[in-house]
């Protein structure tokens, strides 16, 4: 997996139709078990998938999260 495919991951599950896309079926089934894992299986996870979690939980969990993943995303994928 790389950065821009969880970003746009994590904005389509997070509502972003215009800079998300929908993941495939493995990805979407981990980002539902990031999603409803408590602290103690969301580390877990983590252990295994570190950056799919972290950007869950920076959109998640901080104010400005969502905003930098869509920034992110922008820099990757439009042309400067």
């Amino acid at each position: 997996m790389d950065q821009v495919e969880i970003d746009r991951a994590i904005l389509w599950h997070f509502g972003d139709q215009g800079l998300g896309k929908q993941p495939g079926d493995f990805m979407y089934r981990l980002i539902r078990a990031i999603a409803v894992a408590d602290p103690s299986n969301r580390d877990k996870l983590a252990t295994a998938f570190p950056q799919l979690v972290a950007v869950f939980a920076d959109v998640a969990y901080t104010p400005d999260g969502l905003e930098r993943v869509r920034q992110r995303v922008i820099a990757a994928v439009v042309p400067a």
